[in-house]
Parts: structure tokens; C-alpha cells; sequence
């Protein structure tokens, strides 16, 4: 009837002015990277050898609110030996999915406050067990080389969003490349410390929501 009508209408007006508000007022988090030390093959640690290399990430609320419970991922994984991302992918979905949902028990994460840019050092890298089971062998110009990717995800809350629904997340992908003849190229022999390497974004590699 046309009082339901009205009422209907009424409370769509009400969703459409409260999601207006969300997107409006809600925190936005925007990433930044940069290599801090190159990406060193065959490093001594606890559990075997490993290739290792050190992330700076300055994290930016460029939002209008606090953003609460914030809380950030990454790592340096092997592009398969078939040139997909496969594994790379695999694996950030499985961190970032988990962490749409994250435990109450498990890390609460900080506050970041609008335009109060925060700054933080990683170090990051595979087995060196991994990054051999990832030589390229049916190539013979890249036969023994690798390629690298630099995957993460920040994750975290708005103050005025109930805590039962999904947190916002921001989603990143790297090749880790040379650049040569207006390109570049991702793929180096695993030896050493690769020092020419740059981060360079993945097209569909960057998310936010």
C-alpha cells in the first residue's frame, strides 16, 4: 500500500544519505614503498639459507577520520617458473582474505590519524629452497634466472562502522625489475645482491575499498 511505499522510500533515502556519510568521512589508506637494502641471495638464516631484502613503507590516512585496528602485511615471493603470479597471488589473497575478518584474540592493530603519515622498515624475502624450485628452465635466454614480486595488504577499520563487517583493505603488487630499453625486466640470476632492482607496479596489482 502506499503507506509501505512511503516507508520503503523513506528508508532508502536513509541508505543512500548514511552511505554518502561512510564514503564521505571514512579513513582512506595509500601506501608507499621503497627499497631500503637490495635484495642479497643465500643469507644465513634460522631455518636454511634465504634471499632477503628490506621494505620502507610509509602508510598515509588520506581520509577524513581516525583509522582504526590497522594492520599491514607483505613479502618478497618467486614469479613461477611458468612467468605466472600464481603463488604470489595466492598467497596475499590468503593473508588478505583472512584479515577481512581478523581474530579478536590475534594482533589489534594501531591508529592512524588523517594526514599523519606513519613510516616503518620490513625485511622480507623466501628459502632460498624456494627461490631454486622457481629457476625458469624452459628458456634458453632466462634458463636459472628468477623473477620476484613484492605482494601486501594494510588492513583496517573505520571508528563509526560496526565491528561484525568486513575491515577496508589496501592491496599491493610489485615486479621487482631492471629497467632497460623503455621496459624492464624482472628476471635475474639467483646469486649475490641484486642492486639494480626497482619496484615497479603491477597494472592490476592495486586495490583499495
Amino acid at each position: 500500500d502506499a503507506s509501505k511505499e512511503g516507508a520503503d522510500a523513506a528508508k532508502s533515502s536513509v541508505d543512500v544519505a548514511r552511505d554518502a556519510l561512510i564514503l564521505g568521512e571514512r579513513p582512506w589508506i595509500k601506501v608507499k614503498h621503497r627499497i631500503v637494502n637490495p635484495l642479497m641471495f643465500n643469507v644465513s638464516g634460522w631455518k636454511g639459507p634465504i634471499a632477503k631484502m628490506s621494505i620502507e613503507d610509509t602508510l598515509e590516512n588520506v581520509g577524513s577520520t581516525v583509522a582504526l585496528n590497522v594492520l599491514s602485511w607483505e613479502d618478497v615471493i618467486p614469479i613461477d617458473p611458468d612467468h605466472s603470479l600464481r603463488t604470489a597471488i595466492a598467497r596475499r589473497n590468503q593473508w588478505c582474505d583472512s584479515n577481512r575478518h581478523p581474530d579478536p584474540k590475534g594482533l589489534s592493530g594501531y591508529m592512524l590519524f588523517p594526514k599523519d603519515p606513519q613510516t616503518q622498515v620490513s625485511t622480507v624475502g623466501p628459502f632460498m629452497e624456494t627461490v631454486i624450485k622457481a629457476e625458469v628452465t624452459n628458456s634458453d635466454v632466462l634458463s636459472g634466472k628468477v623473477g620476484f614480486v613484492l605482494v601486501g595488504c594494510v588492513c583496517y577499520r573505520s571508528s563509526f562502522e560496526p565491528k561484525s563487517i568486513p575491515t577496508h583493505e589496501t592491496r599491493f603488487m610489485y615486479y621487482l625489475g631492471k629497467m632497460q630499453d623503455g621496459g624492464f625486466n624482472p628476471y635475474i640470476s639467483p646469486e649475490g645482491t641484486a642492486v639494480d632492482l626497482q619496484l615497479i607496479e603491477v597494472g592490476d596489482g592495486m586495490s583499495a575499498d
